[in-house]
């Protein structure tokens, strides 16, 4: 009994204090954590942000002390100095932004202080990043990974200059010049950052996509949400060879000629995530994305798009996440003929449907999640969506009042279905389903009453993991669990048998406890031992 117990509990993260110096510990906090569970890494925090602190309380740890994090962030501190460490510490992160300390930072400054440092977040501090010595302060971090320089928009960027050229930080991998009123960018802007992985640019004023990053050779997410780009020429990600995930999202890419001859060379053999998100394209880009072999993932929601074809996705890529929500479709019988044998995940929300697409949507051998959330979905029977194969499936934000009894009756159980915002007033479609036919189900926020029905749901246990809410009597919305709510329920309709579900995920190859199928055994009979034993 106890080893079973045992066998199923999960440690939850350990947190702890460990010892401040007096000065720290009268304004800041200090706590340590533990990650893992046969290597436990212990890290030890110090945390004084948002103490509306005026400077940087006197750092004295012991020579050598090992911190993984120092969180100063949003305070009014005006200067960061060297004699704020009294000796020399080690930090895996220091976060020092939304602090007015950008004209204070001195030459090396860290380098003198901390030694280690691999995250440094400097988000708002007032940098100018005209100024070709604005990022001395990072000089001969020889182990720095990531950067975060976002929110620095006091200055505003004309042309930023090539202020990584001479700070010697190679090993950054990760970088952030979000949100900095940047407009263009000097071809030589990031020299000294070959080893880059990561670049964040969104939220600027670039109406183009800048040269310099062809620079950035073993580039992997390159991000320019948010900007006023309005053409994509050949030539632009040329060199970028690496590149897996590109974001162009909240563009102006409306125009016809948006994506020239060649706008995405370089990019074939290894974009696999591509987002144009709000970009107002009226159009679908089947010659832009017709070279990108390497594609899985497609986002072009909330566009101005209608029309999709039985050669729309024409190309050498075999797409398994496509997100095309929040477009004004006209639908076509055919309109995902060129993703039926990769497609795994469709977004469709926000589409204006009054009815399922069934018969384009049946062609989706592979389909396991659709979500169709936030259409004008009225009611749903098996014709709605008999031969669709996906079973974890959205209808969340419709108009739905009524589902037939055999609406999921072609499924294979388990399913998870997202029925919440609706006007459903019956729950018969779950107690007519053939038993243990729903893993998950939210029926959030339809507007139950808390009457007999609410009771038959909970204790029959027909359903493994439960989201729902009802209306007391007095008008108070209560969560399902509440125990006085359903004691009382109990009482007036008698307590409902439950129904014993064992259940698992065909056709995944795994168990919903884990790939082993010996401790997967084990943990069945534990829990069938426990059911019946109680």
């Amino acid at each position: 009994m106890n080893i079973c117990l045992l066998s199923v509990v999960i440690l939850p993260l350990c947190i702890m204090g460990f010892e401040c110096p007096d000065e720290i510990s009268r304004v800041c906090t200090c706590y340590t954590t533990y990650t893992g569970s046969v290597r436990r890494e212990e890290r030890r925090h110090v945390d004084c942000s948002s103490r509306e602190l005026r400077k940087v309380p006197y750092l004295d740890f012991r020579e050598g002390s090992r911190l993984y994090e120092i969180r100063l962030q949003n305070n009014s501190i005006t200067s960061l100095q060297a004699r704020d460490f009294a000796r020399k510490t080690h930090v895996r992160i220091l976060d020092i932004s939304g602090n007015p300390v950008g004209s204070s930072l001195r030459k090396s400054l860290l380098k003198k202080t901390v030694r280690g440092i691999k995250v440094l977040k400097v988000r708002d501090i007032g940098l100018d990043l005209q100024n070709m010595t604005s990022l001395n302060f990072v000089k001969d971090l020889h182990t720095l990974e990531e950067l975060d320089l976002s929110g620095n928009l006091e200055f505003g960027v004309e042309m930023l200059p090539a202020i990584f050229v001479e700070q010697e930080i190679h090993s950054l991998k990760v970088l952030s010049l979000s949100l900095c009123r940047i407009r263009d960018i000097n071809p030589h802007g990031f020299i000294g950052l070959n080893n880059l992985r990561e670049m964040d640019l969104s939220q600027n004023y670039l109406s183009r996509v800048p040269r310099a990053l062809n620079r950035l050779s073993l580039l992997r997410k390159l991000t320019l949400r948010e900007n006023d780009i309005t053409v994509i020429y050949h030539g632009d990600f040329t060199e970028l060879n690496c590149l897996e995930e590109l974001d162009l999202s909240k563009n102006l890419l409306g125009q016809i000629e948006a994506f020239r001859n060649g706008a995405l060379f370089g990019l074939g053999n290894s974009l696999t995530r591509f987002h144009l998100h709000n970009t107002h394209l009226g159009f679908f880009p089947t010659r832009t994305l017709s070279e990108l072999k390497e594609l899985k993932h497609l986002d072009i929601s909330h566009n101005t798009m209608r029309l999709l074809t039985n050669v729309s996705f024409s190309g050498r890529y075999s797409l398994t996440f496509l997100d095309i929500s929040g477009n004004p479709w006209i639908l076509d019988n055919q309109m995902f003929d060129g993703v039926k044998d990769s497609l795994v995940t469709l977004r469709m929300s926000n589409a204006g449907m009054t009815s399922v697409p069934r018969i384009a949507l049946e062609k989706l051998h592979k389909l396991r999640n659709l979500d169709l959330s936030n259409n004008e979905l009225g009611s749903l029977d098996n014709d709605s969506i008999y031969g669709i194969s996906a079973r974890r499936l959205s209808f969340r934000g419709n108009k739905i009042s009524y589902i037939s009894a055999d609406t999921f009756s072609h499924y294979k159980r388990p399913l998870d279905i997202d029925l919440s915002q609706n006007t459903l007033g019956s729950l018969g479609f779950v107690f007519e389903s053939e038993k243990c036919t729903f893993y998950n189900l939210n029926i959030s926020y339809n507007g139950f009453l808390c009457d007999c029905q609410i009771e038959q749901l909970v204790n029959s246990r027909r359903v493994f993991d439960l989201f729902a809410n009802c209306i007391l009597k007095t008008g108070q919305k209560v969560a399902i669990s509440n125990e006085s709510m359903i004691y009382n329920l109990e009482k007036h309709c008698g307590k409902s048998s439950r129904t014993f579900c064992l259940w698992w995920a065909p056709k995944s190859g795994t168990s919903l406890f884990g790939t082993n199928p010996v401790l997967t055994l084990f943990l069945l009979l534990c829990v069938f031992y426990l059911l019946t034993s109680s």
